[in-house]
């Protein structure tokens, strides 16, 4: 299902707020979170819309001069589209002055493929990914980390499945959670 369109709520001298739109890499996208950034350093507040849509890339909003916007023409790295976007913030990790990012992962049920395997998956998967920011809107050769795990064991998400149950009444199954 199609969102809505992205809005900004300027704040106005502290009173009041004005709407502003935002330039849209997909109309109408489902966006999960998002993060809020000087990327460049120039002192604006720039905007990381996270979409939860299968397989888009997310663009990086850039502010130009603190009240009109234009879309980067670079993505997030390609790990962040094959995911769903869970949540996402920003800071100088690595005190170089520049921002830096942590976004969720979470691998969508149309990304798993058929050799899908729950314990596996649970084990191995690395759910954060860390973006270390560079001063620019191009991602492509900024630095990245995997790191984290799961709060969850798989036998977790095995009993969790026994006990629910599709509109249609079948059972769901650990894989397909």
């Amino acid at each position: 299902k199609p969102g809505e369109a992205d809005l900004v709520l300027m704040n106005i001298d502290g009173n009041t707020f004005k709407p502003t739109e935002i330039p849209e890499a997909h109309r109408n996208d489902v966006n999960h979170g998002g993060i809020i950034s000087d990327v460049d350093n120039d002192g604006y507040v720039d905007l990381i819309p996270l979409t939860e849509s299968n397989g888009l890339p997310s663009y990086p909003v850039k502010n130009i001069g603190g009240d009109e916007f234009e879309l980067s023409k670079h993505p997030l790295p390609k790990i962040v589209t094959k995911h769903w976007i869970e949540d996402g913030t920003a800071g100088d990790l690595d005190s170089d002055g520049f921002d830096d990012y942590v976004i969720s992962l979470q691998l969508p049920s149309w990304a798993r493929g058929a050799k899908f395997d729950l314990k596996t998956h649970v084990n191995n998967h690395k759910p954060l990914l860390i973006i270390y920011g560079d001063g620019d809107f191009d991602f492509s050769n900024n630095r990245t980390m995997r790191v984290g795990k799961y709060w969850f064991d798989a036998d977790t998400v095995d009993s969790y499945a026994e006990t629910r149950f599709k509109s249609s009444g079948r059972r769901y199954t650990a894989n397909n959670i």
